[in-house]
């Protein structure tokens, strides 16, 4: 069976790289791009299965992006799920043709039930316990207790997109922002 092809295009790399990892884990083959303008180029050489895109990129952005493939005959019915924090673009997104929406932040489980319904479940020639991205989240040091359920733990927290971070981040991987606290 061959496996569906996917195009991750993202800007922010931690981003990039999570999304790529737990899907490519689910049994997809993967592509990336870091904006629009590289996106378009690898989108016509692969013709993907679907594409996955941020809004907010440098040199083209997810809109522009979803505008030049709407224009090809090859990129008409290419599937879509936008990566957004913009809400209100969701009315523009809706008359482009985007077939899914994932708010900002969002976790690699919503992202692959989007892609499941898209197109279908793939099979994996690996049994994955856990997504490789949750697995840094879960691991503790040699000889270090896991906190028990009811202890008071600290917890990173994003100023800017008001999400729980892991605890080592001095970045928040799903924004990108600095902005961080604890809790």
């Amino acid at each position: 069976m061959n496996k569906k092809k996917i195009l991750i295009v993202e800007d922010e790399k931690d981003i990039r790289t999570m999304l790529a990892t737990d899907v490519k884990a689910a049994g997809y083959e993967i592509f990336e791009a870091e904006d629009g303008f590289l996106a378009l180029k690898v989108a016509e050489e692969v013709k993907p299965d679907l594409i996955i895109t941020d809004v907010l990129m440098p040199k083209m952005n997810g809109s522009e992006l979803i505008k030049r493939l709407r224009a090809t005959d090859w990129g008409k019915k290419i599937p879509i799920i936008v990566l957004t924090v913009r809400v209100l673009m969701r009315d523009y997104f809706d008359i482009v043709g985007v077939s899914e929406f994932v708010d900002k932040p969002f976790t690699s489980d919503e992202i692959l039930k989007k892609i499941e319904k898209i197109l279908g479940k793939q099979d994996s020639t690996k049994i994955i316990v856990e997504k490789p991205s949750e697995r840094m989240l879960s691991e503790h040091s040699v000889g270090q207790e896991k906190p028990h359920s009811d202890a008071p733990t600290k917890e990173k927290y994003c100023d800017t997109c008001h999400r729980t971070i892991p605890f080592s981040s001095t970045v928040c991987p799903r924004c990108g922002s600095t902005k961080i606290r604890i809790k």
